[in-house]
């Protein structure tokens, strides 16, 4: 559990308003939100300033958008992945990619949620998605993070070989019809027949 310390900052009225109406929309309180919308404007702030990693996970079911350190995307994500038919969109805030470890890390999360996937590959996003690699999900049981550690080096390999958009494409069949598009820049997570768009 986090120590919280207490802070007196003084904001321009109209700027407090604004703040305040826009906490109230986005959690439908002010009491404890205020504190939570504060947290996250901080992260921002020192994402963009200071390359603090943060990353911003948007859950299309709920409309919210959650930004949280890079080292808190396991556990945050966790409880998202709760929710039955997940809908959530990851991308890295104040840079153009995550850092690596991330892919894999999710990927491991992922796996731990859904069991082994059907299939596996890095697919050409430009090239209407034409598989440039397919992996044996079989190594996902015996040296599981050997085998996440080499899909992510693989994505990372064949993505400083081209100017094209490549993902590592994740898809299960049961117990849930699940994909994950996991890119160096965006992660989607979505019931097989959807796609969620990098619109954040």
């Amino acid at each position: 559990m986090l120590e919280i310390e207490k802070t007196s900052i003084r904001l321009p009225e109209d700027l407090l308003e604004a703040f305040q109406s826009s906490v109230k929309e986005e959690y439908g309180k002010l009491k404890g939100a205020q504190k939570d919308a504060f947290s996250e404007a901080v992260l921002l702030w020192l994402a963009h300033k200071k390359s603090l990693p943060v990353v911003m996970i948007r859950d299309a079911r709920s409309g919210r958008k959650h930004i949280v350190l890079t080292a808190q995307l396991e556990e945050n994500l966790r409880d998202l992945l709760i929710e039955q038919r997940p809908q959530l969109g990851i991308i890295p805030i104040g840079t153009s990619r995550f850092p690596v470890g991330v892919i894999s890390k999710t990927t491991k999360i992922l796996l731990g949620k859904f069991g082994s996937p059907k299939k596996v590959s890095i697919q050409n996003l430009d090239q209407g998605e034409t598989v440039i690699e397919r992996f044996a999900t079989r190594d996902t049981h015996s040296s599981k993070m050997d085998a996440l550690d080499k899909w992510e080096d693989g994505l990372h390999s064949r993505q400083d070989e081209t100017q094209d958009k490549l993902e590592l494409a994740i898809s299960w069949d049961s117990p849930s019809k699940m994909h994950a598009s996991l890119r160096e820049d965006y992660i989607s997570i979505t019931m097989s027949n959807q796609y969620m768009p990098r619109t954040m």
